[in-house]
Parts: C-alpha cells; sequence; structure tokens
C-alpha cells in the first residue's frame, strides 16, 4: 500500500477519529460544517490544539506548534511528532493500529 493508498483508506473508512485517539489525542471532535477533525495534543489542553482535515489528503494544523494547513504536513507528520518517530516508523506504525 502506497502512502497515498494509506491516506485514502483512512479517509474513506472514517479511521481519522481512531488514529488521532490510538496516539494519545484526547477531545476528538468533528466539526461538521467546516469538515475536520479537532483535538487536543497529547500534552496539551486545547480543544483545538490539533485539525485535521476531512480529505483523502488528511492535512493538518497546530496553531500552538506554528503548523499550518500550508506547510504541507499531514495526519503521518502528526504521529511522527507525536510518537517521536520517523517517517518510515510512524507509516509501518499506522499500518500496525
Amino acid at each position: 500500500m502506497t502512502i497515498s493508498e494509506l491516506k485514502e483508506y483512512i479517509y474513506e473508512h472514517e479511521k481519522i477519529e481512531y488514529v488521532l485517539e490510538k496516539i494519545g489525542c484526547h477531545n476528538v471532535k468533528y466539526n461538521e460544517q467546516k469538515e475536520y477533525w479537532s483535538a487536543c495534543q497529547p500534552d496539551g489542553d486545547n480543544p483545538q490544539g490539533v485539525n485535521i482535515r476531512n480529505n483523502k489528503y488528511l492535512d493538518y494544523r497546530s496553531f500552538s506548534r506554528g503548523i499550518d494547513y500550508e506547510d504541507g504536513k499531514d495526519l503521518i507528520s502528526l504521529v511522527e511528532t507525536v510518537k517521536k518517530m520517523s517517517f518510515i516508523e510512524s507509516i509501518k506504525y499506522i499500518h500496525k493500529i
């Protein structure tokens, strides 16, 4: 499975919330009007600390970490940061969960 296929799988099978919870994010909520998931960072208390767009690209932003959608970060990048893993390790972790 390619990275694009993995991200599409997560999106199409509605697994964004699941991945966020598995990496330790909490207060995970979906904003239906703006079509994104929000959550607290595992070590944070801001319920909007993480935003993941509900699309096949899984774009990610975090105001507290200075990351914007245009920075090219995605759910995989978030897993890398939160779990302190390399890109390849993050992909394997997501496959495993």
